[in-house]
């Protein structure tokens, strides 16, 4: 991998909310529930969220895992999907994955859990 030769201090991987698609419509997934992908582009990105943790046990490299929910406008009468989010909390969500301490170990990052929704 490159990252450790460049002397990056972390990876981030832009997963998706399609890792966790395939959870019953009334069921508001946590950061900790096993992955469920529903179609191939969802067990892509399991696939990337896997390699992330490989890495990051293999060479000690800090690798977060950010999981873009869908970004859209709503109307006001219409409510969002459960993998809503806006787009000030997606580009939030995108730029803070960069920032803070590097330590070792992969993470997911999902929106917060007063921007997630269920139906």
């Amino acid at each position: 991998m490159a990252a450790p030769r460049q002397a990056a201090r972390r990876v981030v991987f832009a997963s998706s909310a399609q890792t966790v698609e395939g959870y019953p419509l009334d069921y508001q997934v946590q950061e900790r529930d096993p992955l469920r992908p529903r179609n191939l582009y969802g067990v892509s990105k399991c696939f990337g969220e896997a390699l992330a943790a490989c890495f990051s046990d293999a060479e000690g490299l800090s690798c977060i895992v950010v999981r873009i929910a869908h970004c859209a406008c709503f109307k006001p009468s219409r409510r969002p999907g459960r993998s809503s989010a806006t787009r000030r909390s997606t580009m939030r969500s995108r730029s803070s994955a960069g920032r803070g301490p590097a330590r070792s170990g992969a993470e997911a990052q999902s929106p917060p859990a007063r921007l997630r929704h269920s139906p």
